[in-house]
């Protein structure tokens, strides 16, 4: 007798079981329900990674930039046009080196910014209790770090 297939979305046993695949079904999920919530600002998840590393790190260049936000430069070059545009971001020459472009926030990109890093402590609020939270950080910030010292270690290895 074959089997029906319930209308109910199927549970693949194996990915519920792989990190990696949680890890990325984690992402979208968060990422897209934050989304949602973006959209009255007619802004886009990268422009809030923008504005939010912006907030902490202002006068950051480009290349590093990229790297923090998890954009590629191609992609942050053409967001920071359009940024800049709205008025949220001004672009300034570094003076010890002119081949590097510092990113600033404009006034009116700090106020925007600290709208949506308010926007973003409330959701994480809505999605989880606050030590749930917290302890989510920590085991994220601790898978972060062992890849990072380990890429350390290896390029070391390298050299």
């Amino acid at each position: 007798m074959k089997k029906t297939q319930s209308l109910e979305e199927p549970r693949i046993n194996v990915f519920d079981s792989q990190l990696l695949f949680l890890l990325m079904r984690a992402n979208l999920t968060v990422t897209n329900a934050f989304a949602a919530k973006l959209n009255h600002s007619g802004l886009t998840d990268s422009s809030w990674r923008v504005l939010a590393t912006l907030s902490e790190i202002d006068g950051i260049i480009v290349t590093h930039l990229a790297e923090v936000t998890m954009l590629k430069q191609p992609t942050l070059t053409k967001l920071l046009d359009r940024m800049v545009k709205l008025g949220y971001v001004v672009r300034k020459g570094n003076d010890k080196d002119r081949r590097k472009i510092e990113i600033h926030l404009t006034a009116k990109g700090r106020a925007i910014s600290t709208e949506l890093l308010k926007l973003s402590q409330s959701f994480e609020q809505e999605m989880m209790a606050k030590e749930e939270v917290s302890a989510l950080k920590e085991q994220l910030q601790n898978v972060i770090d062992l890849r990072w010292s380990s890429r350390d270690m290896l390029s070391r290895r390298l050299k």
